[in-house]
């Protein structure tokens, strides 16, 4: 019976691969060597399956550096954002003018930790979990409670006289400075556990930053205040550009999310 070429066509792929028997290889071997058709045909597989491994082998290669780049901005930013984050908590626990805030300056600094926390990775998930849902619900309590608790503090100090919870005005500004450092420590714990547990839920961090920003704030200004007139416009003012910058910020998170929906 004689070998046509259909037939040793056929069995190329096989060859090529070298997952034929040894009796295969020397037909096809004894039929190319005399039949250029075939033989051509063989060199094109042979040749179109090395530079097709080639192919992919360099993209492999160009995956991993660009994983490799991905990581290595991933990291800058979680140490910005804890280098930053350590220099609130210090200027928090510390006697005062740790850190010398003005309203712009503190802007400044959330603006700074937010952009740290987008190299971070940290506004990839949305956050539509039950541990989401609580921690954005600790990371608002906190907020809300500084907002109020200020506004309260504030108060005494126009009126000159503490209506509840403590006998003399001073004693207001301990009180005061130790519900800020529990806000503090409170938003930095769920600010790391999303940083490095992979968590990545947006809108908690975006609430941890402005908390952490103006929870160090309003703390510096009570070492730096020189009336209770400039305090209070600074602090009110401040409180005004952080909820502001929460509020574009989460709009901008909200409508890059879901900017496939949106495109349809």
């Amino acid at each position: 019976m004689k070998i046509t070429c259909d037939v040793i066509q056929d069995l190329m792929p096989s060859y090529v691969d070298e997952i034929c028997s040894q009796d295969t290889r020397e037909l096809v071997d004894g039929h190319v060597s005399g039949c250029d058709q075939c033989r051509a045909r063989l060199e094109h597989m042979k040749n179109t399956g090395i530079v097709a491994e080639k192919a992919s082998e360099k993209q492999v290669d160009y995956l991993k550096k660009i994983k490799s780049t991905i990581s290595r901005k991933e990291w800058l930013g979680k140490f910005v954002l804890i280098a930053l984050a350590l220099v609130e908590v210090a200027g928090v626990f510390s006697g005062g003018n740790l850190i010398n805030y003005t309203p712009g300056s503190a802007l400044v600094f959330s603006i700074l930790h937010l952009c740290a926390a987008g190299l971070a990775g940290n506004y990839i998930g949305s956050g539509r979990s039950k541990g989401a849902a609580v921690q954005l619900g600790i990371s608002w309590l906190g907020l809300l409670l500084l907002i109020v608790t200020q506004e309260y503090f504030l108060h005494c100090l126009g009126v000159g006289k503490v209506p509840f919870l403590v006998d003399e005005l001073y004693e207001c500004g301990p009180i005061y400075a130790n519900i800020c450092r529990g806000i503090v420590l409170a938003e930095v714990v769920i600010l790391f556990w999303n940083t490095f547990k992979k968590r990545n839920y947006a809108y908690v961090v975006i609430v941890n930053i402005i908390s952490l920003s103006l929870t160090s704030y309003v703390k510096d200004s009570l070492h730096s205040m020189d009336s209770y007139v400039s305090m209070a416009s600074a602090t009110r003012r401040a409180t005004i550009f952080q909820v502001c910058l929460l509020v574009l910020v989460s709009v901008v998170c909200f409508l890059y999310q879901n900017r496939k929906k949106f495109s349809r």
